[in-house]
């Protein structure tokens, strides 16, 4: 599987050997929509993101129904700030899977950084509802809640968290600080 050998040398230091390897099996199969998603996520998760991107558009232009490449793009743009253009992919990504929480996410934390407060605390809801085990949805709902007045709510649930990635350890530090005790 050429995912998991360019991982395996990812994890390795070789990231050029890693991206050949995907580029090349995705040459094989351009219109094989995992191996797409597999080279997009490498690219992005490498901070390639021009190439992700247009990975992503590329599979959006063949498939717009394509949930994963939506939903991924919309990561993608909020992470680079263009918060606009994620939040109108989230949305499609939403309207065609409503029920899953990473989609309900993405889409409430894009409202968020549009300061669509009430959208972002639905949203934020939903995720969170359906799938409290998410340190990553946990903590957007406790952000997402702390912004919109709920301080008390988001304090309670952010102390019943137990993090255990140091990017998430330290968020919840930053969250903890913010809320004050």
């Amino acid at each position: 599987n050429a995912a998991l050998a360019a991982r395996a040398l990812q994890f390795n230091g070789q990231l050029d050997e890693a991206i050949e390897i995907l580029e090349k099996e995705f040459e094989k199969l351009p219109e094989k929509t995992k191996a797409r998603h597999t080279l997009a996520e490498f690219y992005s998760f490498n901070k390639m993101n021009k190439r992700a991107e247009e990975l992503y558009l590329s599979a959006i232009n063949e498939q717009p129904d394509d949930i994963i490449a939506l939903n991924n793009l919309a990561s993608l743009l909020l992470s680079e700030g263009e918060f606009k253009d994620a939040y109108g992919y989230a949305q499609r990504a939403y309207e065609k899977s409503p029920n899953i929480p990473q989609i309900a996410d993405t889409l409430a934390w894009s409202a968020f950084k549009l300061d669509k407060i009430d959208i972002a605390v639905q949203k934020s809801n939903e995720a969170y509802d359906k799938l409290p085990s998410s340190m990553n949805i946990a903590l957007n709902h406790v952000e997402i809640l702390a912004t919109s007045g709920k301080r008390a709510e988001a304090r309670s649930l952010l102390n019943t968290l137990q993090p255990q990635h140091k990017k998430h350890i330290e968020r919840k530090q930053e969250l903890l600080n913010r809320l004050g005790d």
